[in-house]
């Protein structure tokens, strides 16, 4: 990247295109900074230009996003419930940054399609042509496939995605079988799924399960990290990765776990046919609505020639490239609305413009976040700051591009309305088919069991649970995050709880965690007093949170075991653990249990 210095004029005065034009000569600018003995170099990378086109800056302009989280700390703002609170944060929100599981990375050929293997024998099958960028290009070549797994809480409680469902204004926590984060990048930038195309996934993970029961049902889940929710996709195909112990099952419990893999294959037949269905009618392209530039954010231009960006034998790095490729999106905007520029966007904090304005900034690169939204970074030695911006238009372009847009949105949901009718008819026809299929195996298994039973046998089955590899089957239809979950409901024990150190101080704006040791999943809540704390009375807990110091207060097992009272209020006294938190395996030892 080259190394040019990047003044930011915070409050300039808004400067005609004549103006604008007459100052494009960087060159020439950069003879008259540069002294006429000093030599000037030949060879850049990239040559980038900077202007700034007026606008005032508003006191909610962009905020600094280069900073660093510590992993203990509540919000300055007082905060009633965990809502108020997750809503005022990212819906990813790893709660210790600086411990994150690493993705694992294999080349693919996606011409010609693979298969992606990870450590535990789980498997993702890319079909040939799975990966467009994000013009719509069908990627050619080597694709790194991203990929990690999420199996248990520990997991869970690090990755920081939460395990909270909303479902027709009911509130679940989902107990997990597995979750996956998969992704796919060509030269450093993130690819999309070729509409159509899906991968087929088998996540194997282990669940508990009572001996000699069948299988428990699960549902897959993928996360709309803008909707904030969870997104039911449709039955999970578990099956066991290996058989149990033959002395662990009687007759009744072998004829219902054969009951159970029969259905799980004839919903694993629905789901694959459903997806059939899904990619015989891709979904029309979603047009985006343009932004205007709204006179109190941030507006300014970059002039990035393709004839200038000189990279020698070099290959362009993924930031190179990132620069050019933000600049390629906006020239596709010039050529129909010659006044497309780069604002700020408003949907970020405030930040410091002075202390913007008063560094000279080294390099500078961009890239892609989503819809309209890009990263700037701005780079000076070892710090750096990045601000979110969005091509902006002005004047009779802007209602130009509107009311392309106006048109452009009533065919397109036109098309959505079509398809749906369209995708609902075919989906009818094959539920009742596997509808008629279903009846058909239920009465042939219900009339074996009726007959065990008629024997006076009785079922093997007991309360105790025991661990079984399980192979999660399912098909994803976009990259991202996916979840093998079932929905469960909050205790019905509540107690309203109040949070104390052993030295009596307290602990009032953290978030907690609340682990039930039956159940797979992390429940998550806001400590203050009074705090509605659900829990369940027959299983063992475990509870912590991260302090502003960064050590795990602990409230166990032994004593949840000590609560004799269902409703009520109770004071949970927590003891921090001293211990020095670096990895992984340290918040592992800490919360065994």
């Amino acid at each position: 990247m080259k190394k040019n210095n990047y003044n930011w004029n915070l409050n300039p005065d808004n400067l005609s295109p004549e103006e604008i034009a007459k100052h494009k000569d960087f060159d020439a600018l950069l003879k008259k900074a540069v002294p006429a003995t000093e030599q000037v170099p030949q060879k850049a990378p990239t040559i980038r230009r900077l202007y700034y086109i007026g606008g005032a800056v508003a006191a909610a302009l962009i905020g600094i996003l280069f900073y660093t989280v510590g992993f203990g700390t509540g919000p300055a703002a007082p905060i009633v419930t965990f809502d108020e609170y997750a809503a005022a944060q990212p819906y990813v929100n790893p709660p210790i940054e600086t411990i994150q599981k690493a993705f694992n990375s294999q080349s693919i050929d996606v011409n010609k399609g693979g298969v992606y293997e990870y450590d535990n024998g789980s498997k993702v099958t890319v079909p040939a042509g799975a990966f467009t960028d994000r013009y719509g290009n069908l990627a050619v070549g080597q694709v790194d496939i991203k990929y990690k797994e999420y199996h248990d809480y520990v997991d869970f409680f690090l990755s920081g995605i939460p395990l909270e469902y909303d479902s027709a204004g009911t509130k679940y926590f989902l107990e997990s079988a597995g979750m996956i984060e998969i992704y796919a990048e060509q030269n450093g930038e993130r690819l999309e799924m070729t509409p159509g195309k899906t991968l087929d996934v088998e996540l194997v993970s282990s669940i508990n399960v009572k001996k000699g029961a069948p299988l428990p049902s699960f549902n897959i889940y993928s996360l709309d990290t803008e909707a904030r929710n969870w997104v039911y996709e449709g039955v999970d195909q578990i099956t066991l990765a290996e058989e149990p112990a033959a002395d662990l099952l009687s007759e009744e419990d072998e004829i219902l776990q054969e009951k159970a893999t029969t259905i799980k294959n004839l919903e694993r037949k629905e789901t694959k046919q459903l997806a059939a269905i899904e990619a015989s009618l891709p979904k029309p392209v979603k047009p985006y609505k343009p932004m205007k530039k709204n006179g109190t954010d941030q507006a300014f231009n970059f002039d990035i020639a393709a004839d200038q960006i000189k990279y020698g034998n070099e290959v362009p790095t993924a930031a190179q490239e990132g620069v050019r490729s933000a600049e390629q999106d906006l020239m596709k905007l010039k050529q129909e609305y010659g006044n497309t520029v780069w604002q700020v966007s408003p949907n970020n904090g405030p930040y410091e413009k002075e202390a913007i304005r008063a560094v000279t900034w080294d390099d500078m690169n961009m890239r892609h976040l989503k819809n309209q939204d890009y990263e700037l970074k701005l780079i000076k030695g070892d710090k750096s700051v990045k601000l979110i911006v969005n091509p902006v238009l002005n004047g009779a372009d802007y209602e130009a591009a509107l009311a392309k847009f106006n048109a452009e949105q009533t065919a397109y949901l036109a098309k959505l309305d079509e398809r749906s009718t369209a995708l609902a008819q075919k989906k009818a026809a094959l539920r009742e088919e596997i509808e008629a299929e279903r009846a058909l195996f239920d009465k042939k298994f219900d009339e074996r069991i009726a007959a065990y039973r008629a024997k006076g046998q009785e079922n093997r089955a007991t309360d105790e649970l025991i661990s079984v590899r399980v192979i999660n089957n399912f098909t994803a239809t976009s990259l991202g995050i996916w979840n093998c979950d079932r929905p469960i409901p909050p205790s019905i024990y509540t107690l309203k709880g109040e949070f104390k150190g052993s030295d009596n101080s307290e602990f009032d704006g953290n978030i907690a965690y609340l682990v039930d040791k039956q159940r797979n999943s992390v429940a998550r809540f806001y400590t203050q007093k009074g705090t509605d704390l659900q829990f369940n009375m027959k299983s063992d807990n475990l509870l912590w949170l991260v302090t502003e110091d960064n050590k795990f207060a602990i409230y166990p097992p032994e004593e949840f075991k000590k609560i004799n009272t269902k409703f009520g209020e109770h004071t949970f006294v927590m003891n921090v653990d001293d211990r020095k938190i670096e990895t992984e395996e340290d918040i592992r030892e800490i919360l065994n249990f």
